[in-house]
């Protein structure tokens, strides 16, 4: 953790942490109903939700879909081996393909780690192809997902007794 983060840590208290806590359960969650939650005013949930967005821990409000009821059947983890340097072009590249979901630098093999969503094998095999034609893209292996056991909304596990993220 940097040293900016554990600052804004430090800048959050219990109250914060139950109020994120309620927001990951239910993002459409009202003011109101919030403040009941953690026995606060209305007002003050507003100025809490506020501050947690301006200090960056809340970064969005989205919804979660189905992407295989919207057609997507396929979701592919690309294992990415990229030239030595060049993750950030290989990174800009790849963040404009609007089927890569997820895109992730890792530590040890492989460099990067792609998340795709595909309708069908051919447009899937399209955008394998689009990737491979990346010159910095030494390799890549896609690893098939046949069957969900834990979606891939990214909650963060906050304990509400103990201070930190």
């Amino acid at each position: 953790m940097s040293t900016s983060d554990t600052n804004i840590v430090n800048e959050i208290d219990e109250v914060d942490l139950k109020i994120l806590n309620k927001l990951q359960e239910n993002s459409r969650i009202g003011y109101e109903e919030l403040g009941q939650s953690v026995d606060l005013a209305e007002s003050s949930v507003r100025y809490r939700v506020k501050r947690l967005e301006e200090l960056g821990i809340i970064k969005s409000f989205v919804s979660v879909l189905d992407a295989r009821k919207l057609g997507f059947g396929l979701l592919v983890f690309a294992e990415l081996d990229v030239e030595a340097g060049k993750e950030q072009a290989v990174a800009q590249r790849l963040t404009k393909l609007e089927n890569v979901v997820g895109l992730f630098s890792v530590f040890g093999y492989p460099d990067m780690i792609a998340i795709i969503l595909a309708r069908t094998n051919e447009e899937l095999t399209e955008i394998f192809d689009r990737i491979r034609g990346i010159k910095e893209v030494h390799k890549m292996i896609g690893i098939l997902v046949l069957k969900t056991y834990k979606d891939l909304v990214l909650t963060v596990p906050i304990e509400t007794t103990q201070k930190g993220i």
